[in-house]
């Protein structure tokens, strides 16, 4: 089974590494997949990426705290959620992320805390995913010989020292203000085409087309790269956080304008048009 190891920033890069190796050692079956080792030199990375995420069931993300909002890992894990009800995302958590974690779209998914009864349940459930299902005796004789490597670089990660970027939300006009930080021109996209609509809804939609950011009968995702699409993944999750968009359901897919939203649309809408 072709499984994508996901990452963004040093920490999670190492992480991925580390299963890259170690997956293979606990389950023969599993072909691990990462953009950093399994791209060859001089190829399109774009296009590598795209064609490992059409035919990848499953996807681990490491997560920590830096990375947590990375538009690559919404990007990554979107595609191949969206392309089938049967795959399957896994958020690896290297330190607690609980709440950063219930502020996104992958709070749909369980988590995995990256502790051994946790991970050994996430290979159980690989497991189980398996054309060629290893009997429980041999998976956990395999995973008692292996885990000792994996909890020293889980260590190593702990310890490392993390730089902090700086912070650019620094409030520029009253719109901004009001919204609680800086917003980028797709967060202010998002928002005037939003408040456009008459419902204030937002459809984030995965067809065989693309990546669809549908509101007031357009979609505002018209380039539908992979660069596009992370932006407004970005764009959308951040205007979740700050509280001016909700998702409505638990699939993902709608979201709407709240009150504090339309009061930010009012602002944009008005400085737009002075």
């Amino acid at each position: 089974m072709d499984v994508l190891l996901g990452w963004s920033k040093e920490r999670s890069k190492l992480m991925a590494s580390s299963l890259h190796e170690w997956l293979p050692k606990v389950l023969p079956s599993i072909k691990p997949w990462m953009s950093e080792k399994d791209i060859s030199k001089g190829k399109d990375w774009f296009d590598e990426l795209d064609g490992f995420l059409n035919g990848a069931k499953a996807v681990i993300v490491c997560l920590t705290p830096e990375n947590i909002h990375s538009p690559w890992i919404y990007y990554e894990c979107g595609h191949i959620a969206g392309r089938s009800k049967t795959n399957l995302v896994y958020p690896y958590c290297i330190e607690n992320l609980s709440k950063s974690l219930s502020d996104g779209p992958l709070r749909r998914f369980q988590h995995t805390k990256a502790e051994k009864e946790d991970t050994f349940r996430l290979v159980k459930s690989l497991n189980s995913q398996l054309s060629e299902i290893l009997e429980p005796s041999r998976l956990e004789i395999n995973f008692e010989r292996a885990w000792a490597d994996l909890h020293g670089t889980i260590s190593r990660i702990l310890d490392m020292q993390v730089t902090k970027e700086p912070n650019t939300l620094q409030v520029q006009d009253d719109s901004e203000n009001l919204a609680g930080g800086s917003l980028n021109d797709t967060e202010r996209l998002l928002i005037l085409e939003t408040g456009k609509d008459k419902h204030g809804s937002l459809y984030r939609l995965t067809t065989r087309g693309g990546h669809h950011f549908e509101t007031d009968g357009k979609d505002l995702n018209s380039e539908n790269t992979p660069r596009s699409t992370a932006n407004f993944e970005a764009a959308l999750n951040r205007l979740v956080r700050l509280q001016l968009l909700s998702m409505v359901g638990k699939k993902g897919q709608c979201f709407r304008l709240s009150a504090k939203g339309f009061q930010v649309f009012d602002k944009l809408n008005g400085e737009r048009n002075n």
